[in-house]
Formats: C-alpha cells, structure tokens, sequence
C-alpha cells in the first residue's frame, strides 16, 4: 500500500468499501433480524402454552370445586351406579318373568322402585365427565410444548446470536468513522486513514468469526510432531 498513489488508493478503499465493509454489514444486519424474528415466535408460543396451561388448570379447579359444592359429582357417580343397577334389576325381572311364565299363569309383575329410578332427573355430567378431563389434558399437555420451545431457543441460542450481531454492527460503525476522506491533501494522512479503516473492518469480522471457533488451530509443535 505504500507504493500506491492517491487514485490508486482511492480505487482501494472504494472496492474494500462496497465488497468488504457494507457487504459485511448488510450481513449482520439479516441476521439479526432473522434471529430476532426467530426468538419474538418462540417466545410467543412458550408465553400461549404457559397461559394455556395455567388456565386449564385454574377452570379444572374451579369446574371441580363448584361439581363438589353443588353435589353434582357424586350425583353424577351415583346415577351411574343406578343405572347399572336398574338395567341389572330389568334382566333379572325378564328372567324370572320368563321362569314364572312356565310354570305358573300370571306373570310377576315388575317393582316400582326401577320405574322411579328411571323418572328420577339425571343430572348434567357433561362437566365432571368430559370438560374437566379435556382441561386436565391440557394442564398437562401445553407445559411439555412451552418446554420443547424453550429447549429449542437453548439450542439455538438466538438471543446470543443477536447480541453477538449488534455488537459487531457497532464496531463496524466506530471502523466506518475511520474511514479516509477526499478532502485529505496529503496521501501519507489519506494512507494512514485508509490503513485504519481496512484494519478495523477485518478486525470487526475476526472477532465475529472467533465466536465461533474457526480460529483454533492446532499447535505448531503438535503439526511438526
């Protein structure tokens, strides 16, 4: 660089610029909106899965206090128990009706206490049988999802990448300060500058990619061994 001269050195700095510098910058800048866009969805579904979860919870709850408190759930649970009686007590009534039948000429006649269990109100079951499991499902259900969105932003790790993105855009910004500018007179000043310039925008993408762990290389005494 130091050979050059002053439209040679201005060549230099426009391709480093264009190719080098704002190419890496509208790089990171797409990653970080990647990313972030990435980590918004993920933290949406963890935070639905979480209010999916406390809310199952807390109308089970509620649903189960109030089937308690207004004896539906045992009027449930004991018409249940008389209809598996009454249909036991009608096919033991056509048995002996049907036995009596042959050996005797008036049939017996049936007892009124089935009649009156099957007038009886049945009660509503449909919350304590099928709404309350259905929340008890999603109690359970909707924790393991928010935890499989939250071991996949652990995986991923978006919010490191982010960081990681804005902090080299802002390093670019402080290398684009040093960049050298055309009112410069004189080419040792416009030289120095663009050496400053070239040197901070790679120094920016060195420690981007050491993040990474491209830069490890094995030692010189292991390579020679």
């Amino acid at each position: 660089m130091t050979q050059y001269d002053r439209k040679r050195m201005v060549a230099v700095y426009n391709l480093f610029r264009i190719s080098a510098l704002e190419d890496q910058r509208k790089y990171y800048k797409r990653s970080v909106a990647r990313h972030r866009k990435a980590a918004s969805q993920v933290n949406v579904y963890r935070a639905l899965f979480a209010f999916l979860t406390g809310l199952a919870s807390a109308l089970a709850g509620l649903l189960i206090s109030q089937a308690i408190a207004n004896g539906t759930l045992e009027a449930c649970k004991s018409s249940q128990l008389s209809m598996l009686a009454a249909q036991t007590a009608a096919i033991q009534a056509e048995a002996t009706a049907e036995a009596q039948q042959e050996f005797a000429a008036t049939p017996v006649p049936s007892t009124s206490e089935s009649t009156t269990a099957e007038n009886a109100p049945a009660p509503n079951c449909v919350i304590p049988d099928l709404l309350v499991p259905i929340l008890l499902v999603v109690a359970v259900i909707a924790p393991a999802l928010g935890g499989a969105f939250t071991t996949l932003a652990d995986i991923y790790q978006w919010d490191r990448l982010i960081t990681i993105y804005d902090a080299a855009i802002e390093n670019l910004e402080v290398a684009d300060a040093q960049s050298p500018l055309d009112d410069m007179e004189r080419n040792v000043d416009y030289r120095a500058a663009l050496r400053a310039y070239a040197e901070g925008t790679l120094g920016v993408m060195h420690d981007e990619t050491a993040q990474w762990g491209q830069l490890v290389k094995t030692p010189a005494a292991l390579e020679k061994f």
